[in-house]
């Protein structure tokens, strides 16, 4: 907040504290809040560059639907299952079959 109103009254923070430093209304500035001024100017600076950096640095694209499985909690991943289950249940086949075909042997799969 202090930058933004040195910024347009066009008072600069000097680099060293000095006793007869006055601030941008003509007072005298204490060495506290030089220290504070001093360090709300370094931590705007960091914001600003790290903001810069995130502009240049776009975002990781989004995982595979097999990677975003392993990250969800156990009701997100139920609802997930629930949802696989009532689309198949929609195209006329059993989820939970009580027989199935075997179309590939042990030593074939390994």
């Amino acid at each position: 907040m202090a930058d933004e109103s040195a910024s347009a009254t066009g008072w600069v923070l000097p680099e060293k504290y000095s006793k007869d430093l006055k601030d941008e209304n003509g007072e005298p500035l204490s060495k506290s809040e030089f220290k504070k001024r001093q360090k709300a100017a370094e931590k705007a600076k960091k914001a600003a560059e790290k903001a810069a950096a995130r502009k240049a640095n776009p975002l990781p694209t989004k995982k595979k639907k097999e990677e975003d499985d392993e990250d969800l909690n156990p009701a997100q991943y139920r609802l997930m299952r629930l949802k696989y289950v009532e689309q198949l249940k929609a195209k006329d086949q059993n989820p939970y079959p009580h027989k199935f075909n075997v179309t590939i042997s042990i030593k074939d799969y390994i």
